[in-house]
């Protein structure tokens, strides 16, 4: 969340193609807070409504309507509101997902120390990390892990073990173009302050199993990692790139990993591990007292 906001694509599979629309996603989603935006109005509206009103203007009547709660499209009191309820329920609740993307834009992280080593404090990593530093651009890893936030934004396929609970093999990007195409939150929707257009590569076959780059900010005070979290620790990790993910007879995973992803020896995957540690990413909050 902390750098959310110096990207385009949100979620591992670039299923929300803006802040906002990430921001509304967990809301109604059953695994997640599974709630509704039915029930997000009517909270705005006994608790924020000041606030609310201050920046987007009087809420809808409708907020106080105690049916309200659990209307979300597909629901009955969501088909009990007239379509002008609807609209205007939706509208709070895009405005709600377009507050916390405002919000999400004013974070930062505090300086680590690779930031002070690249700015030439040359003891801010031991030898060790040092090496290690060495070994991550040897082994390839900054060919997508670069730039301030250690990541190109990009999609790619590592074959990493899925994180489904039936535990089939997670299809990734190629999924995701489906899911915005259908939203109403989509950049090319209504509710868009764009209003740009929806584009596609054409080579989307290429993007089977594969995921978003993550900012490695952070990754040293963190567990659980790949999209599925089934990498208890940054050395499972790093054997895991080392053998460029799992085989193609695995079926945890689907597609075929990006050519150019090198395998590397047990060294260079074990120098990786105090580099790695070293990538602290504590967030700075301007509105939290310091």
């Amino acid at each position: 969340m902390t750098l959310a906001s110096y990207t385009h694509d949100q979620f591992w599979d670039g299923r929300a193609d803006s802040l906002w629309m990430q921001a509304l996603g967990p809301l109604e989603n059953a695994k997640e807070m599974a709630s509704s935006r039915g029930t997000v109005v009517r909270r705005i509206g006994a608790q924020y409504r000041v606030l609310y009103e201050a920046v987007f203007g009087p809420m809808p009547a409708v907020w106080a309507t105690e049916s309200l709660s659990g209307a979300m499209p597909g629901s009955a009191p969501w088909a009990a509101l007239t379509s002008e309820e609807k609209l205007s329920v939706t509208g709070v609740f895009v405005n709600a997902g377009k507050a916390i993307a405002a919000y999400e834009r004013t974070l930062s992280v505090k300086e680590n120390a690779l930031d002070r080593y690249a700015r030439g404090e040359t003891f801010a990593l031991t030898a060790p990390e040092r090496k290690g530093l060495k070994a991550f651009f040897h082994a390839g890893c900054v060919q997508c892990h670069a730039g301030p936030r250690l990541t190109d934004d990009a999609f790619h396929t590592l074959r990493f073990p899925t994180g489904k609970q039936d535990g089939s093999a997670d299809k990734g990007r190629i999924e995701a173009f489906a899911l915005l195409a259908a939203s109403e939150f989509n950049r090319a929707g209504s509710w868009s302050d764009a209003r740009l257009g929806l584009a596609w590569p054409a080579d989307q076959e290429r993007l089977l199993g594969a995921f978003k780059t993550p900012s490695l900010r952070g990754v040293g005070t963190r567990s659980n990692f790949g999209h599925g979290g089934t990498l208890a620790t940054l050395q499972d990790v790093a054997n895991h790139y080392s053998e460029r993910g799992l085989k193609a007879t695995d079926p945890r995973a689907v597609g075929a990993v990006d050519p150019w992803i090198p395998e590397f020896d047990k060294t260079t995957r074990d120098s990786l591990v105090p580099f790695l540690k070293t990538l602290a990413g504590q967030a700075v909050d301007p509105a939290s007292p310091q």
